[in-house]
């Protein structure tokens, strides 16, 4: 594809054909109907986080704070996503996350056994 003319011209304009891309394969689709579901107020939905949090890498970021820094200027403008702070993006994945167990048993402290490492 070539661009002949164009008002906004972007550092990262091919990041647009991977986002076409992974629209093509109903990716932010997959991704709401197997990730937890967000409230109905929530301003960004999974695939907005995700598709985000991928385009500061695929952009040549280095830590998802260029997600509010460096690269914002130019993602908040893309049609294909809503760019939300890296603060959100990080409490989404937190949210993701598995609370630890830890057992103690006389003082020792061990990590839990996840059911799929016991012995069959």
């Amino acid at each position: 594809m070539k661009i002949l003319n164009s008002s906004h011209i972007s550092p990262f304009g091919g990041l647009n054909f991977v986002l076409d891309e992974f629209e093509r394969l109903k990716l932010g689709d997959i991704l709401q109907d197997h990730l937890p579901g967000l409230a109905k107020q929530s301003r960004y939905n999974w695939k907005d986080i995700l598709f985000s949090f991928w385009s500061v890498y695929f952009c040549g970021g280095s830590c998802i704070e260029d997600l509010g820094g460096n690269f914002h200027h130019h993602l908040k403008g893309n049609r294909l996503l809503r760019v939300p702070s890296p603060d959100r993006v990080l409490g989404r994945f937190k949210g993701l996350s598995l609370p630890k167990d830890i057992l103690t048993v006389k003082g020792h402290r061990y990590p839990s056994i996840e059911p799929e490492q016991t012995a069959k």
